[in-house]
């Protein structure tokens, strides 16, 4: 879309996990499907031409049914064991003494990388300095991200202003 003297231009995010091969013709589908003429494409469109015969598209996901139910099954099953909080109990009264936390805190791992078994420690027991930087290191970088996607939302950031500023002060006392 141009206005004036600008224009906009589709990108996908850094933090997008697709293929390289697939980016360049994923974009020019999104931008140039007729039927999607100044709307979002549906879920329902993308998945009818990533299974279409012939599309520059098909490929992006698994096609074989059964590798494609075990990729299903395996992202659930992390999602539901990345959902298990921890709470102090009083053994006597049962009454809950803590905010829930989650159970394992996930450390430093490479981008793009899945974590294996090892890539988790206890977030009740004492860590190693080295992990205590790891798990700072990735929630700064997660802070970052959700920085990057609120900051182009102005009324966001009327909102969020003093918690942005006091980051920024931070990152500069840091250096």
């Amino acid at each position: 879309m141009v206005t004036g003297k600008t224009k906009e231009v589709f990108q996908l995010s850094e933090h997008c996990h697709i293929k390289a091969r697939f980016r360049e013709p994923f974009l020019k589908w999104y931008t140039k499907t007729e039927k999607t003429k100044g709307r979002r494409p549906t879920i329902k469109e993308l998945t009818a031409e990533m299974r279409r015969k012939g599309s520059p598209l098909q490929g992006m996901v698994k096609q074989n049914q059964r590798e494609a139910a075990g990729e299903y099954w395996r992202k659930m099953a992390q999602y539901y064991l990345r959902h298990v909080d921890v709470v102090r109990v009083n053994i006597v009264t049962k009454e809950i003494l803590t905010q829930p936390v989650r159970a394992y805190v996930a450390l430093e791992k490479k981008r793009h990388e899945a974590f294996g078994e090892g890539g988790y420690v206890p977030t009740g027991r004492t860590m190693t300095r080295t992990e205590r930087l790891s798990v700072v290191k990735q929630a700064r970088a997660d802070f970052d991200a959700w920085l990057a996607r609120f900051e182009r939302y102005a009324e966001f950031m009327n909102t969020f202003r003093p918690v942005v500023e006091a980051y920024r002060k931070l990152q500069e006392s840091l250096k």
